[in-house]
């Protein structure tokens, strides 16, 4: 099993797995089962093809993306056999036999029960072209569940997946009021389209992303809640931004991505690419739960925004951020955002020229700021207060430490530049999202200003509640 990246050429890697003795046995029924293997910032959904008990050895249908083990990572799942079953309200696709297997919930009568069984992968599609786009269509108040997606892999991000509402070479479209449940795919995936607003919307218990929006212009996603992604394929992300890649972010530019509830995410909250994007007043909580190196806000690209955004509750002990800015991001400027509850507020990768603006970075425990090959950038009239220790990796990334304020309860500084002033910023309790200093505060003769964030996150009445009035 390859380790890293080492053996990823191999085709014949990607096919078969090891597995623990006492993990498996002769009773696994290679018909049913499918397994989820873990890769660092990435996931694998497999189907098997033989398995060799004696010598523990699996082989898949369907290649995994990485070699099963690569980068150290030795976790996997089997999914849909009878053994895994153990309680109430559980099922299975017994494909040997040709039935669904329930066991049904204290009270259920399987003979009156309903059963919704998914047999396409979106279920609303606009598919223009670049000489003829769809144009000005309104697409407001439906509820959409029930899609479903192959057997494949999904590729980083899950971004193999189509949308339960797919959406290409499309202008001037507005997406409103939908609630959007129980698909396997993405909720709405856009691509290569321009003037596309999508608002309001309650998006949640989707198998893989919540709003992917690739090679997009001037297009507006705001006022959207997204909870509980990534349930099938853990690499999904809430909100995605993507361009054609890193030497083309124009081909995504201009987008605003503001005033969204992201929560419940196995990987990142929401990414960032392309060029001049602005991400403003949106929050991001309780992601990263299951991967590793990802962030609330990940990314990279040109001259994008962060900018009045707040990250809550980010799991300590992995690697997992607030804010991440990685390869080839350039002029990012990340500025009056909050982190409450996370270790690591602030990473930045192999990056150049940003600016890190007057951010208020709160953690319970120790906190860690990192710059590993990464140049240029501008740390200026920042907030850092942990109650353990606080550290900077590579504070030569930094071309200038101007004002900023940290301050460790525990009295442990790391790396940290000597023109940093460390003292207790005296800062208050939230009071609907506001973060002020007391008076005889060293924040206010730095130029450091109190955050205002109570109109952070989606507003109004979600499509859910108005539909029940």
């Amino acid at each position: 099993m390859g380790g890293g990246f080492r053996g990823a050429d191999k085709p014949e890697l990607k096919l078969q797995m090891e597995y623990r003795e006492g993990d498996l046995g002769p009773w696994l029924d290679i018909n049913n089962a499918e397994l989820t293997i873990f890769h660092m910032w990435d996931d694998s959904v497999v189907g098997l093809a033989a398995h060799d008990s004696e010598r523990h050895l699996l082989s898949f249908s369907n290649p995994s993306n990485y070699p099963p083990g690569a980068f150290g990572v030795r976790t996997y799942v089997v999914w849909n056999i009878r053994e895994g079953m153990h309680e109430p309200g559980q099922w299975y696709l017994d494909r040997s036999r040709g039935k669904v297997v329930y066991w049904p919930k204290p009270g259920e009568d399987i003979h009156s029960l309903e059963v919704i069984a998914p047999t396409t992968e979106s279920v609303i599609r606009f598919s223009g072209t670049n000489e003829q786009p769809v144009s000005d269509v309104i697409l407001r108040g439906l509820h959409i569940c029930a899609t479903t997606t192959p057997l494949v892999k999904g590729g980083w991000a899950a971004g193999a997946f189509q949308g339960a509402v797919e959406i290409g070479h499309v202008e001037r479209c507005s997406l409103r009021d939908l609630v959007i449940k129980a698909v396997g795919g993405q909720a709405i995936r856009i691509a290569d389209s321009k003037s596309i607003s999508v608002s309001n919307c309650e998006i949640g218990n989707i198998g893989a992303g919540g709003i992917y929006d690739s090679r997009g212009q001037e297009n507006e996603i705001i006022n959207n809640r997204i909870r509980e992604y990534g349930v099938i394929y853990p690499s999904a992300i809430g909100i995605r931004i993507s361009g054609s890649g890193q030497q083309q972010p124009e081909t995504s530019r201009d987008n605003v991505i503001s005033h969204n509830d992201v929560s419940g995410g196995s990987y990142v909250g929401i990414q960032f690419d392309g060029w001049r994007n602005r991400f403003e007043n949106n929050v991001v909580s309780d992601v990263m739960r299951v991967l590793n190196d990802g962030g609330a806000f990940y990314g990279s690209g040109k001259e994008n925004v962060i900018r009045s955004n707040v990250v809550r509750n980010i799991p300590s002990g992995k690697s997992a951020h607030a804010y991440y800015i990685d390869e080839l991001g350039h002029q990012i400027l990340v500025e009056k955002n909050l982190s409450v509850g996370c270790e690591w507020p602030l990473h930045v990768h192999m990056a150049s020229d940003g600016f890190i603006r007057n951010n208020v970075f709160l953690s319970d425990g120790v906190a860690k700021l990192t710059f590993p090959r990464s140049r240029g950038f501008v740390m200026e009239r920042n907030v850092v207060m942990a109650q353990g220790a606080i550290s900077v990796m590579n504070p030569d990334g930094v071309t200038r430490w101007q004002n900023n304020l940290f301050f460790s309860r525990s009295g442990e500084y790391h790396e940290v530049p000597d023109n940093v002033t460390k003292a207790d910023p005296l800062i208050t309790e939230a009071t609907r999202g506001r973060y002020r200093f007391l008076r005889g505060s060293p924040a206010p003769n730095l130029g450091i200003e109190p955050l205002d964030l109570d109109q952070a996150g989606a507003r109004g009445t979600s499509p859910k509640n108005s539909n029940q009035q």
